[in-house]
C-alpha cells in the first residue's frame, strides 16, 4: 500500500467521521469542529507521521523514473517523426527532380525540349537530339 493509498484511506475516514458528527450535532460550529477534530495543519501533520519515509522515499524516486523514462520515449518518437518527415520530403524532392526523365536501358535520359520524344534506338548507349 503506497503513500497515496494510504492518504486517501485516511481521508475518506477523516472525512466519514466528520459526517457523522455533523449528523449527531447540525448546530456546531467551526471551532466545534477543530476542537474535535482538529486544525487542518494538525491534521496533514498526523498525516505525515502515518507514511514510512523509506516509502516517501520510495515512491518519489519511482515517479522521478517515470517522467525521466516517459521524456526518453518521447524524445525517442520525435526523433522518429523527424526522421519520417525527412525521409517523405526527399523521396518527393526525388520525384520533382527527375519528373521530367525517362529510364531507358539502365540510363536516366534527360529531356529538355518540348514534344514527344522520339524513338530510341536500342543499340545505342546514348543519343543526341
Amino acid at each position: 500500500m503506497g503513500p497515496d493509498s494510504e492518504k486517501q484511506a485516511y481521508l475518506d475516514g477523516l472525512q466519514r467521521d466528520i459526517r457523522e458528527y455533523l449528523d449527531c450535532n447540525p448546530q456546531c460550529t467551526l471551532e466545534e469542529l477543530r476542537a474535535q477534530f482538529g486544525a487542518a495543519d494538525s491534521v496533514a501533520g498526523l498525516f505525515g507521521s502515518l507514511v514510512n519515509d523509506q516509502e516517501l522515499a520510495s515512491e518519489v524516486a519511482n515517479r522521478q523514473r517515470t517522467r525521466k523514462r516517459t521524456a526518453r520515449i518521447l524524445i525517442a518518437l520525435a526523433a522518429l517523426l523527424c526522421v519520417g518527415v525527412l525521409v517523405i520530403v526527399g523521396c518527393f524532392y526525388l520525384r520533382e527532380a527527375h519528373k521530367n526523365d525517362v529510364y531507358r536501358n539502365g540510363y536516366f535520359v534527360e529531356t529538355t525540349g518540348q514534344g514527344p520524344l522520339p524513338p530510341l534506338d536500342p543499340d545505342l548507349n546514348a543519343q543526341v537530339y
